[in-house]
């Protein structure tokens, strides 16, 4: 690495970019480069860093705690030092876009849009509009699929002249025991609320009529209370290590209404788990349509689910090899493609 570069997160992460960050940041160890991580105590991202040799935690909610964050921004070396900010919170971004600028000789603001505004909520299209102004000024705009980027470009169409690039999301290498199973185990992984679709999943475990099913959920939240406590084909599951959540499904089946780029797919297709989806969005872009997965419309009936889960069961090991081979995609070769925005 020619340039001497720190890389600073500043953060309020879960879920998603949570994994973003702390597989972006274990890259980022193995390659020696000093990072700094502002987030909150027992934030996600902390917990999922395999290794912390070169990265510096200071503990700070960042969209409420803003003067002990600043505090904590004087204190990463400055000097000749390039320091790289990586965001992902377009309130994080207006909040310290010129703290930055007048505390840091040289920098860079890197913004990852991992999503595009769910809720039709004034509120958020203000903070979005004002984002893009903000974003005027950046050096670079990450989009983590083609659906992101063409959304924020419909609704924000200046976001179509900024410097910007596609940059998939991709996983570390997972390991899991193959086992052989009576019953095929069709997986949901994710928040138990609507936006995530636990209650789409479970209206299909009730009507299903398939023979030798189970239905594995991993996940908390607040429609928990939905899942059957006494259904002995449905296990339910918290939050579990990769390597235990993947070696328990056999499909994952993936009902949210919008999906960007999840890394629940990405994940599963690294070990050769097929998905099904009936979500809308950059999944589309992941999932290669009954090749490694199967792509459904939004309201598809229970028919057409049953008749994608016997087609990936009848031609399981063909899916498979697909999954494994198209998972290279998603592979640290996009962490990378990461790297050289820094350069």
């Amino acid at each position: 690495m020619k340039k001497k570069l720190n890389l600073v997160f500043l953060s309020n992460a879960n879920g998603g970019i949570a994994t973003f960050q702390s597989n972006l940041i274990n890259f980022l160890h193995e390659k020696k480069i000093k990072t700094y991580l502002l987030d909150k105590i027992n934030n996600q991202t902390f917990f999922s860093i395999n290794k912390k040799k070169n990265i510096k935690t200071f503990y700070s909610n960042v969209l409420k705690e803003i003067k002990l964050t600043i505090k904590y921004l004087s204190k990463i070396k400055n000097s000749n030092t390039l320091n790289i900010f990586i965001i992902s919170n377009p309130v994080i971004l207006l909040i310290y876009f010129f703290p930055i600028k007048l505390m840091f000789r040289k920098n860079r603001i890197i913004f990852f849009h991992h999503s595009h505004i769910i809720k039709n909520a004034l509120y958020d299209y203000f903070i979005g509009y004002l984002t893009t102004l903000f974003k005027i000024f950046i050096d670079k705009t990450v989009y983590v699929s083609k659906f992101t980027k063409e959304w924020w470009e419909k609704f924000f169409f200046v976001n179509r002249f900024l410097k910007s690039k596609i940059i998939f999301n991709s996983t570390e290498k997972i390991k899991i025991k193959i086992k052989n199973r009576n019953k095929i185990n069709v997986g949901f992984i994710g928040r138990f609320d609507s936006e995530k679709g636990i209650d789409k999943f479970l209206m299909y475990t009730k009507k299903n009529n398939l023979k030798n099913l189970n239905f594995i959920i991993f996940g908390d939240g607040n429609l928990k209370s939905l899942i059957p406590k006494k259904n002995k084909n449905i296990k339910l599951y918290n939050w579990s290590s990769k390597n235990f959540i993947y070696s328990q499904i056999d499909i994952l089946f993936v009902t949210s209404e919008i999906e960007n780029c999840p890394f629940t797919v990405i994940e599963a297709k690294s070990v050769g788990i097929p998905t099904i989806t009936t979500s809308n969005g950059g999944i589309n872009e992941i999932i290669k349509n009954n090749h490694d997965g199967i792509i459904l419309k939004k309201n598809s009936k229970i028919i057409e689910i049953n008749n994608s889960i016997l087609e990936i069961i009848n031609k399981y090991q063909i899916y498979r090899k697909n999954c494994l081979i198209n998972s290279k995609k998603f592979s640290k070769k996009n962490q990378a493609k990461i790297l050289k925005l820094f350069l």
